[in-house]
């Protein structure tokens, strides 16, 4: 008993972070709802008294209370009155039940909207390294599904607190009218509890098995779709069908126990009501030889408190059901949090002189390896820098690196003279446009795509001649203006109504659209046909000498005009100069590259 009001209160307090205090006035309600419902039950024992030829020494302290009471307001003979105050205690009872239950609702949504809007708050918040550690389907699972079974473990936690209340108002009642009878329902409430404490703790460990078991099947299930085509081409479904089908198991598995446990919960309310009842009538009737009025009272009051120490049973139970997910998300809110990006306090307003990488290493947290090692250069601003190389050279990682995506394990970088560490990390990025190799293409229209405006754009001129001319640049034009859709043509999700090219070249679109002070290419044309490399080249180049341009390519053809060439093998600069120096110099490891077709 002690535990479960230990864990009430914890989790109460978890949620009340999200929900405020509100959750008390709730409880306020219904107390008063409590309070009125007793009054009224307890209003019986007058109207029996005028069929009770007793005296009133014979009866118990309530009846005298509101026998003299109605007396002094000359109520007390009146059969339609006592029945009007019925009445009334049970309607004032109804309508404060419908506030506290409209009121919950809305913390129900409340804690749904600050729970979901944390949880995506911390995901955009978290380091790359981080994010890298986890897998989109458990990110997708808690911030959906596992939010929503929070909002029900909640809702019942509510409902605990909802009956633990009532059973409590009418226990006192009861007590004023039983006396002593009222210690067999109240040790009866406690012995009810502590049989079942064993079915919560099942009850809890299932359910964090299912939240588990939910964040896998959801991890399966996205890379299932997003791979259709490839496991649909090699009729390899069903090794994906075999995963699924595991998991279904799993979670049928532990939903039947779950429901075993709650179907003992409800067949056993009835048979401990009456075995109790029961208890209650021997001791009042055949030992205490109590008047028949207040024995019915008293019945119905006993009555009613054991429904609600069955339904805190219940409901605590069902608590413990949905719990599991609510620590989910709590654990991955710390978790995130204590993974977030580290930020600076000093703004980059506009790139002018150029970054430099000092003794620069790094590695993975977790791995031995450095991917790169004792990194020392400079890339000046306004100049067109590539960088070349076998694959897992560490070229990408450099273009992270310079994105500050990723922090340096040893050595500093500086952005204009200033420590990357210190920088505020949006105040970079928003001069950034990168073209990674995986392209990002939204479920969206063409011109969202583009603009990222997520909106309707056609009544502005503005904005549509700036997102023909990106398209026009990075020659896509003429594609998209033979779609019967033109620009308004959805591309489904990450652009599978389109090709490569198409998708790699509205990409580029995209951050020609933003005009980045930087621009990074991570083998960009990689996916593109040679007329249409040409003319992104021929886009790029008329950039030179206005913006920063960073080039990670291995077709010779992107890599001619540049004018710094920086040459990584194995986690470090190999060798650096111009173009046409180094591909002239027979012993130059670039030159050995591009002879040996290694790039």
């Amino acid at each position: 008993m002690v535990q479960i009001l230990r864990d009430f209160y914890k989790y109460l307090k978890a949620f009340e972070s999200d929900v405020g205090r509100g959750i008390y006035l709730s409880f306020f309600f219904t107390i008063l709802a409590g309070l009125a419902e007793g009054l009224g039950i307890s209003l019986l024992l007058p109207l029996f008294q005028l069929f009770n030829t007793q005296d009133s020494k014979s009866q118990f302290g309530l009846t005298n209370f509101l026998l003299n009471l109605l007396n002094k307001f000359n109520i007390a003979d009146s059969y339609g009155i006592i029945f009007l105050l019925i009445i009334t205690a049970f309607l004032i009872k109804g309508f404060l039940i419908f506030l506290a239950f409209s009121y919950n609702s809305s913390l129900k949504g409340k804690l749904m909207k600050s729970l979901k809007r944390r949880l995506f708050n911390n995901y955009s918040k978290m380091s790359y390294e981080y994010y890298l550690q986890n897998n989109i389907g458990n990110l997708t699972n808690i911030i959906n599904e596992q939010v929503n079974l929070s909002v029900r473990a909640f809702n019942n936690l509510y409902t605990v607190g909802l009956r633990t209340i009532n059973c409590i108002i009418y226990l006192i009642f009861a007590y004023t009218i039983a006396g002593i009878s009222s210690s067999i329902a109240i040790l009866g409430s406690l012995i009810i509890l502590f049989i079942f404490r064993w079915l919560n703790t099942t009850t809890k460990k299932l359910s964090l098995k299912s939240a588990k078991e939910n964040s896998n099947l959801a991890n399966i299930t996205i890379e299932s779709l997003t791979s259709f085509k490839y496991l649909k081409a090699t009729n390899k479904f069903k090794i994906k069908l075999k995963q699924i089908e595991d998991n279904i198991k799993k979670l049928s598995d532990y939903q039947i126990k779950t429901g075993i446990l709650e179907s003992f919960t409800a067949a056993s309310r009835e048979p401990i009501s009456v075995t109790v009842i029961f208890l209650i009538i021997s001791l009042q009737l055949f030992l205490l030889n109590k008047p028949i009025d207040s024995l019915l009272v008293s019945i119905i009051l006993f009555y009613r408190a054991l429904i609600s120490t069955l339904g805190v049973q219940g409901s605590w139970q069902k608590t413990q059901e949905y719990i599991g997910s609510f620590e989910v998300v709590l654990e991955k809110l710390k978790s995130c949090s204590n993974n977030l990006e580290q930020n600076g306090n000093k703004y980059i307003i506009e790139f002018k002189k150029n970054i430099k990488f000092k003794n620069i290493y790094f590695k993975f947290d977790k791995s031995k390896e450095f991917i790169i090692k004792n990194l020392n250069f400079e890339l000046p601003a306004f100049k067109s820098i590539a960088f070349v190389g076998q694959s897992g050279a560490g070229k990408t990682t450099i273009a992270n690196l310079i994105c500050l995506l990723l922090k340096p394990t040893k050595g500093n970088i500086f952005i204009d003279d200033h420590d990357a560490s210190e920088i505020e990390l949006g105040s970079w990025r928003d001069q950034i446009g990168y073209v990674s190799q995986e392209t990002t293409i939204f479920d969206d229209s063409i011109a969202n795509n583009i603009a990222l405006s997520f909106g309707p754009e056609e009544n502005n001129k503005n904005l549509i001649s700036r997102i023909k001319e990106s398209a026009r640049l990075a020659n896509i034009d003429k594609f998209i203006e033979k779609l019967p859709h033109g620009y308004q043509t959805l591309v489904g999700g990450n652009g599978l109504k389109l090709s490569g090219g198409q998708r790699q070249r509205i990409f580029i679109a995209r951050e020609l659209f933003r005009k980045p002070k930087i621009l990074i290419l991570d083998e960009a044309t990689s996916a593109l046909d040679n007329i249409s490399e040409k003319a992104i080249q021929r886009s790029i180049d008329l950039l030179r000498g206005k913006i920063t341009v960073i080039l990670i390519a291995h077709r010779i053809s992107t890599l001619k005009n540049t004018d710094y060439l920086y040459v990584v093998n194995d986690g470090k600069i190999q060798e650096y100069g111009k173009f046409n120096d180094l591909i002239s110099n027979p012993k130059s490891f670039f030159s050995k590259l591009v002879s040996s077709q290694m790039l």
